[in-house]
């Protein structure tokens, strides 16, 4: 407290004043009653001291304070914060005036009441069995000053102090159904009343209410059929089922083990309900079952229908019903199950023809889609409604599919086209199926639904044709096929239409082969072979080095998707060497094949030409020229038959310098490559003074020694072979020029 509050206090303490000589010793509060885990002071002060007195608290004995002692003026203040069980007990202020000392003691008292009660036990109540309701207070503090108190409503059942090892109290009663509901309440309070305490009443007191529930398994279960369980077909017949229980048992009414509501109503009674009746009560804590049976015996009405009919949209069907087994002439009529009452008369009046042997007629003209559906032939016999159902189904699927394109058309190889198929004016009360076929392989399919109305359906095909389509078939058959299923799954009706695929595409596949080969002899028989595939059957054109050698007419093919082309030499020659080109075209593209064609020969018409002269003055250059027609080129051989220099040249041009008369003489010239060879032989006659030095014998143009040695080697190599082969030919000698 601050120092206004402590003097007030001090002012109103009067209960404590001990005088000795004038010195008077004040202690506030005088019986302190502390409640624990509060901040709580007491003040302790000295009055009618000439001279500041000493004041200061102390615990008696060795026991220490554990609590805050602040002196101010003429007293002291001592603290707990908070307070504890270590503070209960004595308390001695000591004050020193002077020559005179005196001290007051007080005894602290300290109490608890932390939570309310807590109470258990009230989960495990069943109904006749003893229970046992517990309220303990934790926390509790002095134990030993605890009064627990059952009270039930306004009656009090049970008070004292705590009956068990922890602070609480039992309390034991058996459990009615008239205990459901009831509230009770579990009331803690410290008994200090020998104590004086300025704290209120409601801090002495605590106290927990519980609502009772006790539980029961089901009893007293009963299963009642009204009017009995003996009854006639079509009798009205009711279910009551009753039981008793904690929590309220749910009821179960089952016929031969299907599941019911509890109360259950029959109004017309059927043979089909003639079975064993349960009604199982049962909650968590047990289950309890009653039976009955019940019996019920035949009416003799009898009801004949005609089977189910499916027709189509515009077609007229008849319904024929009959009763029989009726004392008297039955009522009949017809009626839709899906007509509410007023319509269901007023249609049936019209619709319905009588007659009096008990059969009656429904006619149905130009049936349309609102007709489909459940119709109804019941008789009454008396209280005995007996009825026939009929399904009428309505289909509708007049026309066959209708096709359109192929976009783009036509139709070629390598490219997506796209074919639509529509269906007009469909409904089934199943389902439709709409497919393109290719023979008997499935290319695209669709299922559709119908929700009352009829559809028109579409299915739109892409397709993208392939060679190998256009090499088996050019002329390809698609087929779109649409079929209807009834209610049963079964197909009820199929309709098709075919569409022919006019397939084009650009050549391909071209190919020009030679026979027996591009590298031939001189005289063989050479086959030019040029083939293609394309639609329309594309033209081929076979060029040599560009000039037109031969042409097809593609009209001749107009059955196929492929064109050929044969070219024949039967006698080849020399000149026949040279690049061919076959080109194979249509108007959707064009593609070129080619070859070379390589016509080999042995030299032959070889010619030798001196220059100036075979007859010339010593001193002078001679030319000699030696030409030959051969595949691949002859190699020519210059040989000095007088000495058998030799000399060679690829071009055949030799050059005698400055020639002598010991140049003159016989000259043989060899033409050969690897299929053989031809000789020439001319005489060279110089004119002139006596002999000079011997004419350089040239090769022009000119190649290094080490070529020249090389060229020779090669043609002695090839002319040994020949000879080894039996292959050697040799030209017919031509005169010397």
């Amino acid at each position: 407290m601050d120092g206004g509050r402590r003097v007030a206090a001090l002012a109103a303490a009067l209960a404590c004043c001990c005088c000795v000589q004038g010195l008077v010793v004040d202690v506030v509060p005088r019986r302190p009653l502390l409640l624990l885990g509060e901040r709580r002071r007491l003040v302790c002060a000295a009055r009618d001291c000439p001279s500041p007195p000493h004041v200061a608290w102390t615990s008696p004995g060795d026991r220490s304070l554990e609590a805050t002692v602040t002196a101010e003026g003429a007293g002291a203040t001592v603290t707990f914060d908070p307070v504890t069980t270590d503070h209960e007990g004595a308390l001695q202020c000591q004050v020193v005036c002077g020559e005179e000392s005196k001290h007051v003691t007080v005894r602290v008292r300290v109490y608890a009441l932390p939570s309310p009660p807590v109470v258990s036990g009230q989960d495990l109540l069943r109904w006749g069995s003893e229970a046992v309701l517990t309220c303990e207070v934790p926390g509790i503090y002095p134990e030993d000053r605890l009064l627990l108190t059952w009270v039930r409503e306004d009656r009090v059942l049970q008070t004292g102090p705590p009956d068990s090892p922890e602070p609480g109290s039992r309390y034991r009663f058996t459990p009615s159904p008239e205990d459901s509901g009831a509230n009770v309440t579990c009331r803690a309070g410290l008994d200090l009343q020998d104590q004086q305490s300025d704290l209120p009443l409601f801090n002495w007191t605590s106290e927990t209410t519980i609502t009772l529930h006790p539980l029961s398994p089901p009893t007293g279960s009963t299963l009642q059929l009204l009017p009995g369980s003996d009854v006639l077909e079509g009798d009205r017949v009711t279910f009551s089922c009753q039981s008793r229980g904690a929590p309220p048992p749910t009821l179960v009414l089952r016929r031969e083990g299907a599941d019911s509501s509890l109360t259950f109503l029959i109004s017309s009674v059927a043979l089909e309900d003639s079975a064993h009746y349960t009604c199982a009560a049962a909650n968590e804590l047990g289950f309890q079952v009653v039976s009955q049976s019940l019996v019920v015996r035949a009416h003799p009405l009898q009801v004949d229908a005609s089977p189910q009919l499916a027709s189509d949209r515009g077609s007229a069907v008849v319904l024929v019903c009959r009763a029989s087994g009726c004392p008297e002439p039955p009522d009949l009529v017809w009626a839709r199950t899906d007509w509410d009452q007023d319509s269901q008369d007023q249609k049936s009046q019209d619709q319905n023809s009588r007659n009096q042997d008990g059969r009656i007629t429904l006619r149905l003209q130009d049936l349309t889609l609102d007709q489909q559906g459940a119709y109804a032939c019941r008789a009454r016999c008396g209280g005995v409604v007996r009825e026939k159902l009929v399904q009428v189904y309505v289909y509708s699927f007049p026309w066959d599919p209708v096709l359109s394109g192929p976009v783009p058309s036509p139709v070629l190889v390598g490219r997506e086209a796209e074919l639509r198929c529509d269906v007009i004016d469909v409904f089934s009360s199943n389902q439709a199926s709409v497919r393109w076929l290719r023979g008997d392989q499935v290319l695209l399919s669709e299922t559709f639904w119908f929700s009352g109305s009829m559809r028109n359906l579409s299915l739109v095909l892409r397709y993208q044709v392939d060679q190998v389509d256009l090499d088996l078939d050019r002329d390809l058959v698609l087929t779109c096929s649409a079929e209807v299923l009834d209610q049963n799954g079964d197909v009820w009706r199929i309709r098709e239409t075919r569409i022919h695929l006019d397939l084009q595409s650009p050549p391909t596949g071209s190919t020009l082969q030679l026979l027996p080969g591009s590298d031939v002899l001189e005289g063989d028989h050479v086959t030019f072979s040029c083939q293609s595939r394309g639609a329309p059957p594309p033209t081929l054109v076979l060029r040599r080095e560009g000039e037109e050698l031969q042409r097809t007419d593609p009209a001749s093919s107009s059955s196929s998707s492929s064109s050929s082309l044969t070219f024949i030499i039967s006698s080849v020659a020399l000149e026949d060497s040279a690049h061919y080109t076959c080109q194979a075209a249509n108007q959707h593209g064009s593609k070129m094949e080619a070859v070379s064609l390589r016509v080999r020969a042995p030299p032959r018409n070889t010619t030798v030409t001196v220059v100036p002269s075979d007859v010339v003055p010593s001193g002078l250059n001679v030319t000699v020229r030696c030409r030959s027609v051969s595949s691949p080129p002859a190699t020519v051989t210059l040989t000095r038959l007088a000495d058998g220099t030799q000399r060679l040249s690829d071009e055949g041009d030799f050059f005698l310098v400055a020639v002598s008369d010991r140049d003159s003489g016989l000259y043989r010239v060899n033409a050969s490559n690897q299929l053989g060879f031809q000789v020439q032989v001319f005489k060279l006659k110089v004119t002139g003074p006596g002999p000079g030095p011997s004419p350089v014998l040239l090769v022009v143009p000119a190649v290094c020694s080490l070529a020249v040695l090389l060229a020779a080697v090669l043609i002695v190599e090839y002319l040994r072979r020949a000879r080894k082969k039996g292959f050697y030919q040799l030209a017919p000698q031509a005169s010397s020029s």
